[in-house]
C-alpha cells in the first residue's frame, strides 16, 4: 500500500511542479520580440519544455521518494543490526559513511558528463527540427546527402556523451555496491572470528542465527539502498535542468509600455463612397 502510494502521489507532485514549470516557460517565450527569438534554435526551446521539464518530473516523482525510502531502509538497518549486535551496526556505519563519501566525490564529475549531454541532445534537436522545416529547400538543392553527413556527426559526439555520462553513472552506483558488499563479507568475518576464539567450530552454530539475521536484513534492504545511487543521478539531472530552465527565464523581455493616449471607448471606422465592384450604383457606407 505505501509502494502504490508512494508511486501515485509522486506523479501527482511531479506533474503539478512541471505545469508551472511549463507555463512559466510559455510566459517567457510569449515576450521575446523577433531577435530574442532568433537567439535560440526552435529544438532547443522544445528541449526546455519537453526534457528539462521530464528531468524535473524524474526527479520529483521517483528520486525523492526512493531517497526518503533509503533513508528509512538505512535507519531500519542500523537499527536491526544493533539490535543483532552492536558491533555489526558500527560496521555498517563505517561502510555507509565510506559509500557516502565515495558517491560525494563521484557527484560533480557525474554532473559535468550530464551537462555535456544535455548540450549535445540540445544540438541534435536543434538540427533536427530545423532540417524538417527546411526539407523542400534540402531536396530541391540536392544537399541531403551533406545533411546526413553532418547528422551522424552529431549523433556520434552524443553517443559518445552518452557513453561517458553512463561510466560515470557506474562508477558513482558502484560505491554503494561495494559497501553492501564489504557489509555483507565483514559480518561473515565477524562472525569467523567469534567462532576461532570459542574454539570449537561446533560451537559457531550457536550464533548461527545471529548470521543468518544480519545476512537477512541486509539482503531485504540491498533494494532500496542501491536505488540511492540512481536518486541522486536523477538529483543531478534535475539541478542542470533547473539550470538551463532558469537560463531560458532569464530571457523574458519587459513588456512594451502602454501608449499614453488613451483609446476611445467606442471607436469607430466608416468607408465613406466606396463603390462595390457587383453593385457599382450602391456606395458601401
Amino acid at each position: 500500500l505505501l509502494r502504490w502510494w508512494k508511486v501515485v502521489l509522486g506523479e501527482r507532485l511531479a506533474q503539478s511542479h512541471i505545469r508551472d514549470v511549463r507555463l512559466a516557460l510559455f510566459d517567457t517565450l510569449a515576450t521575446l520580440s523577433p531577435a530574442g527569438r532568433q537567439r535560440r534554435s526552435r529544438g532547443a526551446v522544445m528541449l526546455r519544455f519537453m526534457g528539462d521539464a521530464q528531468a524535473l518530473r524524474d526527479w520529483a516523482a521517483q528520486g525523492a521518494p526512493i531517497l526518503v525510502a533509503a533513508v528509512l531502509a538505512g535507519a531500519a538497518l542500523l537499527a536491526g543490526l544493533a539490535l543483532l549486535a552492536a558491533s555489526l551496526a558500527a560496521l555498517a556505519a563505517a561502510w555507509f559513511a565510506l559509500a557516502g563519501v565515495g558517491m560525494a566525490m563521484t557527484l560533480p564529475p557525474l554532473a559535468r558528463r550530464v551537462r555535456e549531454a544535455r548540450l549535445r541532445q540540445a544540438y541534435l534537436a536543434a538540427n533536427v527540427h530545423d532540417r524538417i522545416a527546411a526539407v523542400p529547400v534540402m531536396q530541391s538543392a540536392a544537399q541531403a546527402p551533406r545533411e546526413r553527413r553532418r547528422l551522424a556527426r552529431q549523433i556520434d559526439r552524443l553517443t559518445e556523451a552518452m557513453v561517458l555520462r553512463a561510466r560515470a553513472q557506474a562508477h558513482h552506483r558502484w560505491w554503494l555496491d561495494l559497501a553492501l558488499s564489504g557489509l555483507a563479507l565483514s559480518v561473515l568475518v565477524v562472525w569467523s572470528l567469534g567462532a576461532l576464539a570459542r574454539g570449537e567450530w561446533s560451537s559457531a552454530f550457536e550464533g548461527v542465527g545471529l548470521l543468518v539475521g544480519a545476512l537477512g536484513l541486509i539482503g531485504l534492504l540491498a533494494m532500496p539502498l542501491r536505488r540511492v545511487g540512481r536518486a541522486l543521478e536523477q538529483r543531478v539531472a534535475a539541478e542542470v535542468a533547473r539550470d538551463r530552465i532558469a537560463d531560458f527565464l532569464a530571457d523574458a523581455e519587459p513588456a512594451p509600455p502602454p501608449t499614453s493616449a488613451p483609446l476611445p471607448q467606442q471607436p469607430l471606422l466608416r468607408l465613406a463612397a466606396v463603390p462595390l465592384p457587383l453593385r457599382p450604383l450602391h456606395p458601401l457606407a
